[in-house]
């Protein structure tokens, strides 16, 4: 069977299919899915799930490894690897960029009120 391949879902927002990688700011969520590129289906038993187990992602596996809930928690950089059970031969890895989700301010300034002509 090949590779799986990655869906990417922000409820209410956008469906992306095919995706390896992704960059996105800190405090977002969006899901994953895996289906198989072949239209046949993916394993019963589904993946196992594993991130670099750091402070950058915040993730939760659904339906046997075939979908996962992702938040971004911090700026930095981390793997997930979507590996099969029993042998752990890992079957795809999705790499995910976290900017950091920075205010941007705005000046604006007035030149007091002017009092408009009448027509």
């Amino acid at each position: 069977m090949a590779a799986p391949i990655i869906k990417l879902t922000v409820p209410g927002l956008l469906s992306v299919e095919n995706v390896d990688n992704l960059t996105v700011v800190s405090g977002k969520s969006f899901t994953l899915d895996l289906s198989a590129k072949d239209g046949t289906e993916l394993p019963v038993e589904g993946y196992r799930v594993f991130s670099d187990n750091d402070q950058v992602l915040s993730i939760t596996v659904r339906n046997d490894g075939k979908q996962v809930d992702v938040t971004t928690a911090s700026a930095g950089q981390s793997t997930l690897q979507f590996q099969k059970p029993g042998n752990g031969t890992i079957e795809k890895v999705f790499e995910v960029v976290v900017a950091a989700n920075e205010a941007v301010g705005a000046t604006v300034t007035s030149q007091g009120v002017r009092p408009r002509d009448s027509e």
